[in-house]
């Protein structure tokens, strides 16, 4: 990737945008990741209490679970590649990771 160079006044203001975008990226991050804690922790429940349920319901339960796993692999992921990879480059934010 090229670098750029910025006037000082460009600079400040790339800043605040740097930082209403990639924190509400990571406060969104922190908050479907405890709900992901809050989904696997319903999920053992539910296959420890009900043994005897339907088989398609237990699929259904396993699906979602997967689900909301890949996702959070594909968030941390994102996150990652915006914070630590894409580190002070601000091109990198005007396209999706995927």
């Amino acid at each position: 990737m090229p670098t750029i160079i910025l006037p000082p006044s460009e600079v400040t203001d790339l800043h605040g945008i740097l930082a209403s975008s990639i924190g509400a990226l990571l406060i969104g991050g922190f908050f479907s990741i405890c709900l992901f804690g809050a989904n696997s922790l319903q999920t053992w429940y539910y296959y420890q209490h009900y043994p005897t349920d339907a088989v398609l319901m237990k699929a259904t339960v396993a699906f979602v679970w997967i689900l909301e796993a890949v996702h959070a692999i594909f968030l941390c992921h994102a996150i990652y590649s915006y914070v630590v990879l894409g580190f002070g480059n601000v091109l990198m934010l005007d396209s999706p990771i995927w």
